[in-house]
């Protein structure tokens, strides 16, 4: 609405005149000050870039610390491994010029083994050895499938002899019965390996008189990471005192 008498809008607000109003807006848009505030220089954007900046600069930072922290930790986890050897439950095959090796539960050494004239070792896909040190055992104790046996001096009498040691084959924990069923266990304890493995004058004792079983590790050894098994062998009948497989 055009101007009122008085030279006043309604509720008393001043209006200026036309021409006054032209010269406002002329030097409202040619003001040192909003000249800035063109489409391409907006001093909003100017502010803010610093800030992004600062905040990109800190990303990039941050994101390549955590890169060589990840690296770092992968190195020495790779490093770690290569010292073991061996995975866990692993039997390490450190044969030498002798053929004798070490037999591993986990990451630490149980008996010295030895591959070279073992005939448990011929036996393909068995990871089997034999021990280098007569092992004797008295009779085994099996409960649940939990199986344990005493270990005794190869000069006192006893039933059984380690004749090969192996490790489980994957899916068998310490059942006994799983153990003796699975057909990689049947071919390294078998009689025919525990026959060729006899040593001195056990060699005189009829095939007939002999038996063998299976001496998983028992379930608090598993738990605690074991993963070999032993094959053992005895003659039927009363204990005997003295070494079968080895001098």
């Amino acid at each position: 609405p055009g101007p009122q008498s008085g030279g006043s809008a309604p509720y008393g607000v001043p209006v200026a005149r036309a021409g006054a109003s032209r010269e406002v807006m002329r030097a409202h848009l040619t003001s040192p000050g909003l000249k800035e505030l063109s489409a391409t220089q907006s001093p909003a954007r100017d502010v803010a870039t610093p800030a992004a900046t600062s905040n990109t600069r800190v990303f990039v930072a941050v994101a390549a610390a955590f890169v060589i922290l990840l690296l770092a930790g992968i190195g020495l986890m790779l490093m770690e491994n290569s010292g073991q050897g061996v995975s866990v439950g692993g039997l390490a095959d450190t044969s030498g010029a002798e053929g004798v090796g070490k037999g591993a539960q986990g990451t630490s050494s149980e008996v010295a083994t030895f591959t070279l004239d073992c005939p448990a070792a011929a036996v393909t896909g068995g990871r089997a050895s034999c021990v280098q040190k007569a092992e004797c055992w008295g009779g085994l104790v099996v409960i649940a499938g939990d199986a344990s046996a005493r270990p005794v001096k190869c000069t006192e009498p006893h039933a059984w002899e380690t004749f090969a040691i192996a490790t489980l084959p994957g899916g068998l924990t310490y059942d006994m019965g799983a153990t003796e069923r699975d057909p990689m266990v049947r071919k390294v304890c078998a009689s025919s390996v525990m026959l060729a493995s006899r040593r001195g004058a056990a060699v005189k004792v009829l095939p007939s008189d002999w038996q063998t079983t299976v001496l998983p590790p028992s379930k608090e050894r598993f738990a605690s990471g074991v993963r070999t098994y032993r094959c053992l062998g005895g003659v039927l009948g009363a204990d005997r005192a003295g070494s079968s497989f080895r001098p």
